[in-house]
């Protein structure tokens, strides 16, 4: 009589202590591509953080420039 497969799958099963070395593997996968998303992630903030730094920077570069002009146009009147 031969086996049927489902007793060849059973032994399988049985002899590799379940699917546990697959699900093993599957996990470390799931947590280096969630390391590595968090870490685009993290990336990211840090470039909008800068740019909005700059863009503040910026802001205030223009309103010390227009602060000087609006002295210098004073000073001229006098």
């Amino acid at each position: 009589m031969y086996p049927s497969a489902a007793s060849g799958f059973f032994y399988v099963y049985t002899k590799t202590g379940g699917w546990r070395g697959k699900n093993e593997e599957m996990e470390e996968q799931k947590k280096k591509e969630v390391g590595e998303e968090e870490k685009k992630e993290e990336v990211e903030q840090m470039e909008k953080q800068e740019e909005l730094e700059k863009k503040e920077e910026e802001e205030e570069e223009k309103k010390k420039k227009e602060e000087t002009e609006r002295k210098e146009e004073e000073d001229k009147k006098k």
